[in-house]
């Protein structure tokens, strides 16, 4: 702690952070939990206008002034009075040393003690810049971040609106989602909840047997790679009318085709897969940056025999059954079960998102500047695969994340091959049977089936 600062206020992890700090102490040097944004800025970004609205905005989101610390073998958190945020302004020669530089910040680790946050101006023309800006995950999330940046470009374009309220230090208000969440959940209802969901995944696999390329490192790797996918208008249209006509959402009727896909090339009937849901179960917390988000282990039962129709039917039950009982941390849920030790990710290795926080108003003048986020720079995967879509202009896109620890490239294009062509199978005969939706089975690409002679080269 700063010894300007003081500490207003203390007290427990909230049950999804307590588990990220686990996970993070087992390798403190490694930058995998931080959320970097780079973004490319045109226009004269003025120094001290950026200083004061990262100042408003640090005010106004406690958690961006907590310090978490070590304690009692766990952590605590403690919100401080500590408005100021070094900015750290540097020039370089060009945009790539810039680029190679953000990378490099973006790849620092975090020592929680003393803030979750880091903002850097990386210069190299007095109207160009890259503007980064790196959280810890442990105090953020996605819908943070659009709240975080919605603040921030809002104060950056007009610096004298608000400037008497950013004064006000912001009540603690993850610390009492904190302290709400453990009062929650204990007694009767922490009972129900997991025997929920201990029942949902009553003998599902531990691990999905989609084919490798290589053996599975005995220790975690988090190398990765992604393929970019795309749907066209047309297909997306017949999602959404699917969607409505069956009184169902775009999310599971997506989902729906990526478990047939994952189920035809593993030849698994039963798939679980991880989906992250928001869990800002009131609407004050809307506006708060915070690690509120949390991942639901969805088992999806895939009848080689059944209709498109009757295989959504299933998975939309077992999506509205998790959304009900989503507040038990997925942290608790493993320790619950108590799945055999492994290399892979517990319960679920495959992941899919449908991303659809809700956009904030962003300021009507930009102030003369303009802003692209850039792609994250960092080739990174926590699952085997993650397929994290989202919809803009009429139109489903995003990609298929893939662990190269375990897939080749040629691999993942074919696996999202396969997706595609259920997806477009699926749309073109909704009521029809799976069996006749991409061609019942993925093109290996020419792999060899035999994977002891791939794991011995």
């Amino acid at each position: 702690m700063s010894a300007s600062s003081r500490i207003l206020a203390s007290g427990p992890l909230s049950l999804t952070q307590e588990q990220l700090w686990f996970l993070a102490g087992m390798d403190p040097e490694s930058a995998f939990y931080n959320v970097p944004v780079v973004s490319r800025v045109r226009g004269l970004l003025d120094i001290d206008v950026l200083r004061n609205a990262v100042r408003g905005v640090v005010t106004s989101q406690a958690v961006l002034r907590t310090e978490i610390v070590a304690a009692d073998g766990g952590a605590v958190q403690r919100v401080t009075d500590r408005t100021d945020i070094d900015i750290d302004v540097r020039e370089v020669v060009d945009e790539k040393a810039a680029a190679a530089l953000a990378t490099e910040l973006s790849s620092l680790p975090f020592d929680l003690a003393t803030g979750p946050i880091r903002v850097s101006v990386l210069r190299w023309h007095p109207e160009r810049a890259y503007l980064v800006v790196v959280l810890h995950h442990i105090a953020c999330d996605g819908w943070s971040m659009e709240v975080l940046f919605s603040q921030l470009l809002g104060a950056i374009a007009a610096p004298d609106s608000g400037a008497e309220a950013s004064t006000e230090l912001a009540p603690p208000t993850y610390l009492e989602h904190s302290l709400r969440q453990r009062e929650r959940l204990q007694g009767d209802h922490l009972d129900t909840l997991v025997g929920y969901w201990r029942n949902h995944l009553q003998n599902a696999p531990a691990e999905i047997a989609l084919p490798h390329d290589f053996r599975r490192p005995e220790t975690g790797r988090h190398d990765g790679d992604r393929v970019d996918c795309a749907l066209d208008e047309s297909v997306s249209e017949r999602i959404i009318g699917i969607a409505k006509k069956w009184r169902s959402t775009p999310f599971i009727v997506l989902l729906t085709c990526f478990a047939i896909s994952l189920s035809q090339q593993s030849g698994d009937a039963d798939v679980v897969v991880g989906c992250p849901v928001a869990n800002r179960n009131r609407r004050e917390d809307d506006g708060v940056v915070g690690y509120y988000a949390d991942t639901l282990a969805l088992r999806c039962s895939v009848d080689a025999s059944a209709t498109f129709r009757e295989v959504h039917d299933a998975v939309k039950a077992g999506v509205l059954g998790g959304f009900r009982h989503r507040e038990l941390p997925f942290g608790m849920l493993v320790r619950s079960i108590a799945p055999p030790r492994s290399a892979a990710n517990p319960l679920f290795q495959v992941m899919f998102a449908l991303q659809n926080v809700p956009r904030r108003p962003r300021p009507e003048g930009d102030g003369g500047l303009s802003y692209e986020v850039l792609p994250d720079a960092r080739p990174t995967a926590i699952f085997d695969l993650r397929l994290d879509l989202t919809q803009r202009d009429g139109r489903f896109l995003g990609f298929l994340e893939y662990s190269t620890a375990i897939f080749t490239r040629q691999r993942a294009e074919a696996m999202h091959a396969h997706w595609q062509a259920v997806v477009h199978d699926a749309v073109a005969d909704p009521e029809g049977p799976i069996a006749a939706l991409g061609n019942g089975g993925a093109d290996d690409g020419g792999f060899s089936a035999d994977l002891d002679e791939v794991w011995e080269t």
